[in-house]
């Protein structure tokens, strides 16, 4: 199993018919409002991004892809650790996206935030992508 790229952005829309990918608002920066009062320790903020993936089989013996998720904030702490798999399509295609949606961002410092991914090989996950975004907090007057 070969990972192509990963890309971070608000919105993908895939066009089955022509099998084509749209990356909305591709994300390297995400500046938040705090509300007012608002505890800056740990913070969950709405906002909605996808995560995209591009992997390549490389056999007809590979039937799936296994992969980590994490994500670690600036201070090097793990904040998100998911796992996820997926089954290629039994047409034979030898490409595939997997999308990630989420609803929410887990704040915790500002700062440049990673975004990892990790490929299962056996036993062993190995880094295969680490996707950097700089997360800010807007300044309150």
């Amino acid at each position: 199993m070969k990972h192509l790229w990963t890309i971070i952005c608000q919105q993908a829309i895939i066009n089955n018919e022509t099998k084509t990918i749209s990356l909305m608002d591709v994300l390297e920066e995400i500046t938040f409002k705090p509300a007012v009062g608002s505890d800056k320790a740990k913070m969950i903020f709405p906002f909605k991004f996808e995560i995209v993936n591009y992997w390549l089989r490389e056999s007809e013996k590979e039937r799936s892809v296994e992969f980590l998720l994490e994500t670690i904030d600036p201070s090097g702490e793990k904040i998100v650790d998911k796992q996820y798999k997926m089954d290629f399509p039994s047409d034979g295609k030898e490409r595939m996206r997997s999308l990630i949606k989420s609803d929410a961002f887990i704040f915790t410092v500002e700062g440049q935030y990673l975004f990892r991914v990790k490929l299962k090989e056996e036993r062993d996950y190995r880094s295969v992508a680490e996707i950097p975004v700089e997360v800010r907090l807007q300044k309150t007057r």
